[in-house]
């Protein structure tokens, strides 16, 4: 009787965790070929302004200042240690995935960030995030934008 307690107890204390455990999937990434934050804003409002007075022209001013903002947040994002891939692969690790540069025929998920960076809604700026995910399901859009905001 005693034997068969403690052969319980064992199999209590040990075996639930090895029928939990799952091995790591594989998850591929894709950025965009430009390695820097976007910005959309102000700028592409002022756009459409402007190109009712100066036409094309109103619209290149008001892009190039979403740019110029978009240059600034890089900058300053590279200075203080911010690095997109690093962030992206040290989250998916944390959450039990194994991030991959390339997708292989074994790669079950895949990710094509599109968009990275943030947006504007008058004062208020928030991060936004949109990705790709192709996986068993198909392939299919996925958008995200904190809740949070901050004022300029």
């Amino acid at each position: 009787m005693f034997r068969m307690g403690l052969f319980v107890f064992i199999l209590c204390l040990s075996g639930c965790h090895s029928f939990l455990a799952k091995p790591a999937q594989t998850v591929s990434i894709t950025f965009p070929e430009r390695n820097i934050l976007e910005f959309t804003g102000r700028g592409a409002m002022a756009a459409m302004m402007m190109s009712g007075s100066m036409g094309a022209m109103g619209i290149a001013i008001g892009v190039a200042i979403d740019e110029g903002i978009a240059k600034d947040l890089t900058l300053s994002a590279e200075q203080g240690g911010f690095n997109r891939e690093l962030a992206v692969t040290s989250t998916l690790n944390k959450l039990g995935y194994t991030p991959v540069a390339s997708a292989t025929s074994n790669t079950p998920i895949a990710l094509t960030f599109i968009h990275l960076g943030f947006r504007a809604k008058g004062d208020l700026v928030t991060p936004w995030v949109e990705v790709l995910i192709n996986d068993e399901k198909g392939e299919r859009p996925y958008s995200y934008q904190a809740l949070w905001a901050t004022r300029l």
